[in-house]
């Protein structure tokens, strides 16, 4: 009789603790799931704000956003519909109760394309506003207060679409062709006379924290060192290049798809140089296309879609012992993604469908 009135009462006390979890998860807003994951949901965007890029430094957070009405969107003129584009900065703010609020910083026509930050306090977003004829005037912002306020720059190079600035005063911009440097913050730009290999059917290029530029081609790496010196590396065969990342410890990582003889065993190929080395392969992720690369200290961050899937599902593969050990993780909103970033302390945030915010706590 004892053992039986023992039995029900672990049942009891099982069924009270799945009901708090649900309650809890209800309360939340989460999947029950989610309570043990690392992967949090954080605060949603406004209606009709769409992420273009993220940032964050501690409990600092900032969101580069298009907005448009409604009525706006559904715009079928493409023209009149991108000349409508609002550029936006969120900046999330804590109150002293602890309620978490977005605030609007900075607003202008336009969209933004790149956001990078020379360190925690000097950010610099580019992007461009587009009149209804079908032109485009790039702008380049600053700001000095890791966020709180934002300054216009002079214009910055033609068609620019990629920015990294490696200290407050020098960085690089390019184009789908060109890449450009600055020694003012942007108040001028020279051409460097070199491919961003975007159109060589390379990757968009890197920059490391001492001003080291990193670009590929269909066919080899170019690494070219602050004071101009260039080193080129020839890549592996069948190999196609679509991510660089550059980081610490003179390290360049090239993420891309090994090449098989059938389109359906295509494999993501992580492979990493260093200077006077051969290329090393680091990883490999069978079955799943490549997204994005992300690398802060020892800690990487690939994302990856199953491609068979439809949408895609992204998978998140992390390693926080520069590739040693992985783990494949897919978060609770593993579709549709708008951007992605990797926080100094290994945070990684992502940013989906209807302004979605989710971040995973190493």
């Amino acid at each position: 009789m004892h053992r039986v009135s023992s039995l029900k009462a672990a049942a009891l006390a099982a069924i009270f603790i799945m009901m708090s979890v649900l309650i809890l998860a209800k309360m939340s807003e989460r999947s029950p799931l989610m309570l043990f994951s690392k992967w949090k949901m954080d605060l949603t965007l406004p209606n009709y704000y769409k992420p273009r890029a993220l940032w964050a430094n501690g409990q600092v957070q900032l969101v580069l956003c298009r907005f448009q009405t409604l009525e706006q969107q559904l715009q079928t003129d493409l023209n009149r519909n991108r000349a409508s584009f609002q550029a936006v900065v969120l900046l999330k703010r804590v109150s002293a109760t602890g309620e978490a609020h977005w605030h609007k910083v900075y607003e202008q026509r336009g969209d933004f394309h790149a956001l990078s930050a020379a360190n925690s306090g000097n950010l610099f977003a580019l992007g461009s506003t587009y009149e209804t004829d079908g032109s485009e005037t790039g702008f380049l912002l600053h700001s000095a207060d890791g966020g709180q306020s934002w300054t216009p720059l002079p214009p910055p190079p033609a068609a620019a679409r990629g920015l990294a600035f490696y200290t407050s005063t020098n960085g690089y911009a390019w184009t789908a062709s060109g890449v450009f440097q600055t020694h003012d913050q942007g108040q001028t730009w020279s051409d460097l006379k070199i491919s961003s290999g975007i159109l060589d059917e390379g990757a968009a290029p890197a920059v490391d924290e001492n001003g080291t530029l990193v670009s590929g081609t269909a066919d080899k790496l170019r690494v070219r060192a602050v004071d101009g010196r260039l080193t080129e590396v020839a890549l592996p065969p069948r190999f196609r290049l679509t991510h660089l990342a550059a980081a610490g410890e003179r390290r360049i990582w090239l993420l891309g798809s090994a090449l098989p003889d059938e389109p359906s065993r295509e494999e993501v190929l992580l492979l990493c140089w260093r200077p006077g080395q051969l290329l090393e392969q680091v990883a490999k992720f069978p079955a799943l296309t490549p997204e994005r690369l992300f690398v802060s200290g020892s800690s990487l961050v690939v994302a990856a879609a199953e491609a068979a899937l439809v949408p895609p599902k992204t998978h998140f593969l992390i390693s926080s012992d520069l590739g040693r050990r992985w783990r494949d993780e897919v978060p609770p909103i593993a579709v549709g993604m708008d951007a992605l970033f990797l926080a100094r302390d290994g945070t990684v945030w992502t940013a989906g469908p209807a302004g979605r915010l989710q971040k995973r706590v190493p």
